[in-house]
């Protein structure tokens, strides 16, 4: 838990992210497309991923038992591509003010994406 460079090897894999301001950098090397799922829950660090490779790549949200699923949205920051989730939560989180909400923003490093697609892109877990 901390800032963490993420280097997964080829093959498919699933990155679980946490807090901190990680770099995950994701492979898709020698002709061989890598699937890549990455995990994020209420509370995990703002990150910045290279090498994301739409309609390989995905990510999973988490939502809040109980609560509205995370709201999703993408920006153009020059030649990236700003995924911002926000979780807002009416039960108890680690001690968190009611109604409270966490926001995460995902830079997806020299990536120009203009949709994500929940289904494709990302999935809201329950």
């Amino acid at each position: 838990m901390g800032a963490d460079y993420i280097m997964p090897s080829g093959g498919n894999n699933i990155i679980t992210a946490g807090g901190g301001a990680d770099y995950i950098g994701l492979a898709h090397t020698g002709g061989v497309i890598s699937t890549n799922q990455l995990n994020y829950a209420y509370g995990d660090g703002a990150d910045t991923v290279g090498g994301f490779l739409q309609g390989s790549d995905s990510f999973n949200f988490s939502k809040i038992a109980g609560d509205a699923d995370p709201v999703v949205s993408i920006s153009q920051v020059g030649a990236n591509t700003d995924v911002h989730v926000t979780w807002y939560s009416t039960v108890p989180v680690a001690g968190q003010p009611l109604p409270s909400h966490v926001d995460a923003d995902i830079l997806l490093a020299s990536v120009h994406l203009t949709t994500f697609v929940n289904g494709a892109d990302y999935h809201i877990l329950a």
